[in-house]
């Protein structure tokens, strides 16, 4: 479903070309944005395929928004204005908006510029489908002319290669999912159980997917019997231990069949990927792809996009991206409507353990209210988040600086995000933090590199991952802050 965002600080004019949308497009995600902070916040968290922007807006202006947005390439972008704002829709165009909608806005104007938005994203899609295509291919060329238990150097995730006397390989995903996920005490347990270690066990770490709460897994066997024996007890063992330690998470395991390469396993894990986006209707166990399938076949398509828009509102609650909460609330009470009783209980009950509330949403499931008043209840939940979240802006400072750290973003360009003047944002990071905004982002590297090295990542991919292109200059600034440097750090 394509995710469109309507940015206009007018409440009459978003709903005027909300109400277009839905009537001209069946297909779509509607999502709405008050100003062009709200857009950007949207857009970073990666919430919006197609974006129709009101160019003046209090705050931040559609056209900065834009500006601010280094993928704006990969969104394809109209502008929504009058004509008194020619000048500024000529920058818009120079930008790379693709269309122009008058105020007040005509339904065929609408949906003619739409559909041609559409079209480009499509076809933005496939040309990334091309490129990850080619990436898996040129990633499975060097896996296979590798035979070791060094990690791959690549500018990719960490990756283990499978050993010459390992014949087959099975995939599988492990899902947690809660609030903060205790990322090391839980790579701690996968690592014992599957004996990385061990000569005889050695395994691959496909990618880490730590924002979705997903370890993608390819453990290589030896023969089929070994393979039936690690279904049987292995996986079984590992999915209790991580039942019984993190007992708050609800945790699910999928696991693939047996593959003979590993091309065979990406597809397996997309395929199980894919399935976790259902995740509300499947069991808290450990099953294999096969089964999952069956379990989804007999839910209609309202059903099926109801559990995904839990899924969906569920990362956006733990991100605390509340206006993102919000509209996915209105989108999913929408798909409650078409979906029968029984299920709207089961998945309510879903819901409120995947956002670990305090309130409960079930005391609500014997009254013939119900629906109206869940949703009421989830509505007040996100607006007392977010005037928690007025009351302490830097509390959200610091959480998008913790996110991003990784990436080139100066002190001006997140005093702008958040509507501070460069000078002011600089003195009261000093004094809430007791240090400046350049040592705080270089204290979040150097941690984050010191964990990647010691999880066996190259120093030279360690660098890249945490923001530094130039190796020689991480290297120095590793020792100078540490003590030690990071090729040492990586062997002890």
């Amino acid at each position: 479903m394509i995710r469109i965002a309507v940015a206009d600080d007018e409440p009459l004019a978003r709903y005027n070309i909300l109400s277009i949308l839905r009537e001209q497009f069946t297909s779509i995600n509607v999502i709405e944005a008050e100003n062009g902070l709200d857009l950007i916040r949207l857009i970073q968290g990666n919430q919006v395929d197609i974006a129709l922007v009101d160019i003046r807006m209090p705050r931040m202006d559609g056209l900065e928004a834009m500006m601010r947005c280094e993928n704006r390439s990969d969104i394809p972008w109209a502008i929504v204005s009058s004509y008194a704002d020619f000048p500024y829709a000529k920058k818009a165009i120079e930008l790379g908006a693709q269309g122009y909608i008058l105020k007040p806005p005509d339904p065929t104007e609408v949906r003619d510029v739409t559909t041609d938005l559409i079209k480009k994203f499509q076809k933005i899609k496939e040309a990334q489908i091309e490129r990850l295509e080619t990436w898996w291919h040129k990633r499975l060329e060097n896996l296979e002319a590798a035979f070791s238990n060094e990690p791959l150097e690549t500018n990719s995730e960490p990756m283990f290669l499978i050993k010459k006397n390992m014949n087959s390989i099975v995939p599988y995903i492990i899902s947690l999912q809660g609030p903060t996920l205790p990322q090391k005490a839980i790579k701690e347990t996968i690592q014992f159980y599957c004996k990385i270690d061990s000569e005889d066990n050695p395994f691959i770490l496909l990618y880490p997917n730590n924002d979705y709460g997903y370890y993608e897994i390819a453990y290589p066997v030896k023969t089929a019997e070994n393979a039936s024996h690690w279904k049987d007890t292995g996986f079984n063992h590992l999915f209790a231990r991580l039942q019984h330690d993190f007992s708050l998470y609800q945790i699910k395991m999928l696991i693939g069949s047996l593959c003979s390469s590993l091309e065979t396993a990406a597809r397996q894990i997309k395929k199980i990927r894919d399935l976790l986006n259902f995740a509300p209707l499947l069991p808290n166990a450990c099953i294999d792809l096969e089964h999952a399938s069956q379990i989804l076949q007999p839910y209609t398509s309202n059903e099926l996009e109801a559990a995904r828009l839990i899924v969906t509102l569920t990362r956006s609650w733990h991100r605390k991206d509340w206006i993102s909460c919000k509209n996915h609330v209105y989108d999913l009470y929408i798909k409650f409507e078409k979906v029968e009783k029984r299920l709207q209980h089961q998945l309510i009950q879903n819901l409120e353990k995947s956002l670990y509330i305090e309130t409960s949403l079930t005391q609500y499931l014997l009254k013939d209210s119900y629906l109206d008043e869940t949703r009421q209840e989830l509505l007040c939940l996100i607006q007392q988040n977010e005037k928690e979240r007025q009351k302490d802006p830097f509390t959200e400072i610091l959480r998008f600086i913790d996110m991003h750290f990784a990436e080139s973003i100066s002190l001006s360009q997140v005093a702008a995000i958040f509507g501070f003047s460069p000078n002011y944002l600089s003195a009261i990071f000093h004094q809430r933090t007791g240090t400046t905004y350049t040592s705080y982002i270089t204290n979040l590297r150097i941690k984050e590199a010191r964990n990647l090295l010691r999880s066996g990542v190259s120093v030279k991919e360690t660098a890249w991952a945490v923001g530094y292109m130039d190796e020689q200059h991480f290297a120095r600034l590793y020792k100078k802050i540490m003590g030690i440097s990071p090729g040492q750090d990586k062997k002890s």
